[in-house]
């Protein structure tokens, strides 16, 4: 069956539904640090976004992570570096989205199109749009819109790996490789399970009513028709 493109209906009901979840398990802070730099944390609230994106593509996935972003703007007021915080949350949400999406793009121009193949690319590219959009925000924020911040972040390295950095370069330098392996981290922790899961999912038809099928199963099932029909 081919995908259906979503109605206003299913726009409104995915969005507030994934969009709720992911502002209730913020709520519930169901997330764990990243031992380095605490203050980083791997947050379970990002993968029913994400899986909204996979499930049913996107628009759907946009709009899911901008209802996730004023939820969450709201129930972390007066919080340090509010706004900024849900800001960069969204940021991370969207340049992984632009990474999976360029990894869908860049399979199409190939003749392996496997889930495997897809799964990789997506991966890849989400990790290397993430890193480098979160990497540059982080600096700005770090070195020209709050340069005290500098001050708690040595604080926390030297508290908890003991560190003690001979300069501010250094100490910028660190933070940089700790945030961009955070984040590395993060797509791999919640885009790969995923996207398993969207793909043994799709397999049992569970999406066939809502949408036709799953966005990612869809651009499997169209690549795989266009390298039939060019063979």
């Amino acid at each position: 069956m081919e995908r259906e493109e979503p109605s206003k209906s299913l726009l409104v009901a995915v969005a507030a539904v994934f969009g709720g979840i992911s502002a209730t398990i913020a709520m519930l802070k169901l997330s764990f640090p990243f031992p380095p730099l605490p203050y980083l944390r791997f947050d379970l609230a990002e993968l029913p976004v994400i899986f909204s994106f996979l499930a049913f593509g996107p628009l759907l996935g946009l709009v899911t992570s901008l209802t996730y972003w004023m939820v969450l703007t709201i129930v972390t007021m007066g919080e340090w570096l509010w706004p900024i915080g849900p800001f960069m949350k969204f940021l991370a949400i969207v340049s992984t989205f632009a990474g999976i999406w360029l990894g869908c793009k860049t399979l199409a121009k190939r003749k392996e199109r496997s889930f495997g193949s897809l799964l990789l690319r997506m991966a890849i590219l989400a990790t290397l749009t993430r890193v480098s959009v979160m990497g540059a925000m982080n600096y700005a924020i770090l070195v020209i819109l709050v340069p005290e911040s500098l001050i708690f972040v040595n604080y926390l390295l030297s508290t908890v790996l003991g560190l003690s950095l001979g300069s501010e370069l250094e100490l910028i330098l660190l933070i940089m490789a700790l945030t961009s392996a955070y984040n590395v981290g993060h797509v791999v922790l919640s885009l790969i399970p995923l996207a398993i899961i969207v793909q043994r999912i799709e397999k049992v038809g569970a999406f066939v009513k809502m949408a036709g099928n799953s966005w990612m199963g869809d651009f499997m099932r169209r690549m795989g028709d266009s390298a039939n029909n060019s063979s």
